[in-house]
């Protein structure tokens, strides 16, 4: 198991403290070892919500002819010199 430095306590009511504890049991790893994963999910999640949005924008761009197409890396750097 891997040693970590920094530490963060957290108070839980009675009942999400129980539903931590079980949900670490069922998964057969430890309470701080859940929560990290818990949180680290969590911020995967945020970023796929990030990338997804992006990629949402930019279909719209390009549906609105906002996109500048370029076919080579140095009219790609033309076209931002210009901007």
């Amino acid at each position: 198991m891997a040693k970590y430095s920094n530490r963060i306590q957290v108070n839980l009511s009675n009942k999400l403290r129980d539903r931590v504890y079980s949900e670490a049991e069922s998964f057969g790893i430890s309470v701080p070892e859940y929560v990290r994963y818990v949180i680290l999910k969590n911020l995967d999640k945020a970023e796929n919500d990030y990338l997804l949005r992006d990629i949402k924008r930019a279909e719209t761009e390009y549906e609105k002819g906002e996109i500048i197409k370029t076919n080579s890396t140095d009219e790609a750097l033309d076209v931002l010199r210009s901007l």
